[in-house]
């Protein structure tokens, strides 16, 4: 099977923009829509997706941690956040801990305020 950047027709470490730039072109040409006659337009509109997506996103690889936990590479990569985060002295997974706290807080005001209801209702 061919590569990715032999299915856009792109040499190797091409940049972002014109991957997507090529990505679109052929997608437009080989869609499924506009090749109705054609029963294997689906199948080169669906390989040149997967190529597209396989050059633009990054490479996902699982390992196995020191707690035998299988994670995802993709899992430690900066979030679309991280920079704002930083410049207010933040990490990530400090975020994540204060928005789960923040979340545990208010669903147990809620829950009390429920039940408080309940019991003063009658």
């Amino acid at each position: 099977a061919p590569g990715p950047w032999s299915v856009l027709g792109l040499a190797p470490g091409t940049a972002k923009e014109e991957i997507k730039a090529q990505y679109r072109k052929l997608a437009a040409i080989e869609h499924p829509d506009r090749n109705s006659g054609d029963p294997r337009a689906a199948e080169r509109f669906r390989n040149i997706s997967d190529a597209y997506q396989e050059l633009m996103e990054p490479p996902v690889k699982v390992f196995v941690a020191s707690d035998k936990s299988i994670r995802k590479s993709a899992d430690t990569a900066p979030g679309p956040y991280a920079e704002s985060l930083k410049s207010i002295g933040l990490t990530e997974k400090d975020a994540r801990n204060l928005f789960t706290s923040v979340a545990l807080v208010g669903a147990t005001v809620t829950l009390l305020g429920f039940f408080g209801i309940l019991l003063y209702s009658e």
